[in-house]
C-alpha cells in the first residue's frame, strides 16, 4: 500500500468497476436506460430552439459542442 492509496491485486473483484470483471448489472442498466429512452422518444420529439438570428447550422454546432 502506498501513501493513501490502496492498490488492488491484480484480477480482484471490484463491483461497479471499470475492469472486465466489473458490475455484473451494468448491461442491463444501459439496455433499461435505451429502452426508457425509446420509449419516450416513440411518442414525444426534441428539437432545437434556435436563438435570435441564429442559423441552424449554428444551432446545432452549438449543441453538439454542448453535448
Amino acid at each position: 500500500m502506498t501513501e493513501g492509496l490502496w492498490i488492488p491485486p491484480r484480477g480482484s473483484f471490484m463491483p461497479w468497476s471499470d475492469q472486465p470483471q466489473g458490475c455484473p448489472g451494468k448491461k442491463f442498466g444501459q439496455v433499461e436506460f435505451v429502452a426508457a429512452m425509446a420509449g419516450l422518444f416513440q411518442n414525444h420529439r426534441v428539437e432545437i430552439v434556435r436563438e435570435a438570428d441564429e442559423t441552424h447550422e449554428a444551432a446545432e454546432k452549438r449543441v453538439q459542442e454542448f453535448s
